[in-house]
């Protein structure tokens, strides 16, 4: 499955799980039911959920340093998720649902 990296404004080629020392952990991955994100430090204020075309599946605005996002009604297929800090920082990761 291809992922249009022009669509997510990304290189389709890289995850960028870590900017100034923080990082953005995704699990699990593959998943199933729910997805969680954890920064290793701050605070995640917005979080997308990109399908393989670039379409917004799932968007959220938030204040935590963890967060879960249901994916138990998404087609199997490969996504990209989009989080952004308090810092302003990006980060953004491929990630397998399984059904």
């Amino acid at each position: 499955m291809f992922i249009e990296g022009d669509a997510l404004g990304l290189d389709s080629n890289m995850d960028s799980n870590m900017a100034g020392g923080v990082r953005l952990e995704v699990s699990p991955n593959p998943a199933m039911d729910n997805l969680t994100l954890t920064l290793s430090a701050g605070e995640i204020v917005s979080t997308s959920l990109f399908n393989a075309i670039g379409h917004t599946v799932w968007a959220s605005t938030t204040m935590a340093g963890r967060i879960t996002l249901p994916i138990a009604n998404l087609p199997a297929g490969v996504y990209v998720v989009q989080a952004k800090d308090n810092a302003g920082r990006v980060f953004t990761q491929k990630v397998v649902v399984n059904q």
